[in-house]
């Protein structure tokens, strides 16, 4: 008997301790609700049977009409910015004149004071005969016939003062220089150093004379040589030297 009981199976008491835990809050809570002795507030109800929003016919013969008006168009900005407002700003700017121009139109005569210049003789007026019209005289400027020349290519010596034929300096340029692009050519293999001398005064020109020669190797002489370029506008007059 007392091995039976040894191992016999425990009982779960939680479920029980947890529903009486319950029960007696519950218990106490409203052991505490029914001692205050809490009551709902109770609100009187409105009367159904008139209406509470209303409009405001302000045409309708009411006392204090007339001053609510007043205030509406002195203090309501839709009202007193309206320009037929009698209490707002725009009533104060005076109404336009118009002015009738059908007939004759005002006409300003302004005389200035005659001065006389020392030694100055006014010219006699020229006589017109009846039927004669002065006519106004008009300057007509004269139309340049003169084409504009075409685009000129660049001349390119050595320092013999021979011609040399490069196919990047081949083509037109659209402006000149007064100075001439002086470069200074030295081959190192494939290599190219170009030093530049003297330049025109146009950075254009001269970087395009330095691009046109350092791609023209084979076009150059192999020794070291001295390139000068002539523009358009100085090859003229530094061929005549």
């Amino acid at each position: 008997m007392r091995k039976k009981i040894l191992f016999s199976k425990p009982v779960n008491y939680a479920p029980v301790i947890a529903a009486e835990a319950a029960a007696v809050t519950l218990a106490v809570h409203a052991v505490l609700f029914l001692a205050t002795g809490y009551q709902p507030e109770k609100r009187n109800l409105p009367n159904t049977g008139e209406s509470s929003i209303t409009l405001l016919n302000l045409d309708a013969p009411r006392e204090g009409v007339e001053s609510l008006k007043h205030w509406l168009a002195v203090h309501d900005p839709a009202l007193f910015s309206r320009s037929d407002s009698q209490a707002g700003y725009m009533a104060l700017l005076q109404a336009p004149v118009l002015r009738d121009y059908t007939g004759t139109r005002p006409r300003l005569e302004v005389t200035l004071p005659e001065e006389r210049l020392p030694g100055y003789k006014p010219l006699r007026p020229l006589h017109m005969e009846q039927g004669d019209s002065c006519q106004e005289l008009r300057y007509i400027p004269h139309k340049n016939t003169v084409e504009a020349a075409p685009p000129q290519k660049p001349l390119v010596f050595d320092a013999d003062n021979r011609p040399l034929s490069l196919s990047r300096l081949a083509a037109p340029v659209g402006r000149g220089a007064k100075l001439p692009t002086v470069v200074q050519c030295r081959k190192s293999g494939k290599v190219m150093r170009l030093t530049l001398i003297s330049g025109s005064g146009d950075a254009g020109l001269d970087s395009r004379a330095l691009q046109a020669l350092a791609r023209s190797g084979d076009e150059l002489p192999e020794e070291s040589a001295v390139i000068t370029v002539y523009w358009p506008g100085t090859a003229g007059e530094e061929s005549g030297k």
